[in-house]
């Protein structure tokens, strides 16, 4: 099975409702827990070029949030192989993905069962800060890693919106980026009931 996931990004402070694509329903509230069989999953992030390179260290920033969230128990390999990834990121020229909504990440990922087999992350590169980029790769690692359904609280990462920070203006917005928090811990949990554990 295949299913996408989107992020929405908000422009000064206008929250949308959905973080899906318009198309896309939300998936069922009986839809399986998804994980990954095992740790190390294999990661690839498109840089090829030195610009790229720098936002392929922020993006896995993002990936190291849910590293130290879990700690070390999800984890992950940088591969340069984009064949050989269990996850493969890769950048689209512009601020959005969308020509007709303000989407700056989408996640696909697709499984057997409950187990994922492989996820396609793509992101905006000309959407925000670098803070803004990390949080986008943060929230759609979440869905990555099998987090099917967003947050309804806005202080969590899995929450489907994200303030930009307007560096057009100076200083940046006062809400800042999210960070894994417990509860989106607990989402990723319902798949990793073992792994999690405290």
């Amino acid at each position: 099975m295949t299913k996408h996931f989107a992020a929405l990004l908000s422009l000064a402070l206008f929250f949308f409702q959905s973080g899906l694509a318009p198309a896309q329903p939300p998936p069922p509230a009986h839809a399986p827990a998804l994980h990954w069989p095992q740790f190390p999953v294999r990661v690839y992030v498109e840089a090829p070029d030195g610009t790229r390179d720098q936002r392929a260290l922020i993006v896995l920033a993002g990936l190291d949030e849910w590293v130290d969230a879990s700690h070390q128990k999800v984890c992950y390999l940088r591969t340069m192989d984009p064949k050989a990834a269990d996850i493969t990121v890769r950048f689209v020229v512009g601020k959005f993905l969308l020509a007709d909504a303000p989407v700056i990440g989408e996640t696909e990922v697709n499984w057997s069962g409950s187990t994922l087999k492989k996820a396609s992350i793509r992101l905006a590169e000309g959407a925000g800060t670098m803070e803004d980029l990390q949080a986008t790769a943060a929230h759609e690692f979440g869905h990555a890693l099998g987090i099917q359904q967003h947050s309804s609280d806005q202080s969590d990462l899995m929450f489907p919106v994200e303030v930009l920070h307007d560096s057009q203006i100076g200083d940046p917005l006062p809400e800042e980026p999210p960070y894994v928090t417990a509860h989106d811990l607990r989402l990723l949990a319902a798949g990793y009931p073992q792994l999690l554990r405290p």
